[in-house]
């Protein structure tokens, strides 16, 4: 009887678990302003999105249980590589290392201008300054 307690009890925690699946596109340019969508679940409720220790800054655009959309601003003088993320959400923070997701940034190519949008960076939403948690940075 406890074994079944145990395996009920640790289902329905599970379920309610949040978590973050992935982010599309995995990846983008130092300087470049892009939106990404990070996958997850229970995500319906975030307000924001943190990269810590990064010169990374966000607003999220909107949210679904899913998924949720978010402008990323990347400073040119950031670090290149791997960038683990935090989404805080009422149900408290989700940390992409967590589950081994992060976001990638690539160095600048020659001859390109920083700041320049990317082709193909994402949906456009008109030059929406602010975001579900708050100003654009």
């Amino acid at each position: 009887m406890l074994n079944k307690i145990e395996y009920q009890t640790s289902f329905t925690v599970g379920l309610d678990r949040c978590a973050i699946t992935g982010v599309e596109p995995a990846d983008s340019r130092l300087g470049a302003s892009t939106v990404v969508t990070v996958r997850g679940r229970f995500l319906a409720d975030a307000v924001d999105v943190t990269f810590p220790e990064d010169r990374v800054s966000t607003a999220v655009l909107d949210a679904a249980e899913d998924w949720i959309r978010v402008r990323l601003n990347i400073s040119p003088d950031s670090m290149t590589g791997p960038h683990h993320f935090h989404v805080l959400t009422l149900r408290g923070v989700i940390e992409s290392a967590d589950f081994g997701v992060c976001f990638q940034v690539r160095p600048l190519e020659e001859g390109r201008a920083p700041g320049k949008r990317e082709a193909g960076g994402g949906l456009d939403y008109g030059g929406m300054e602010t975001g579900i948690g708050g100003d654009l940075l």
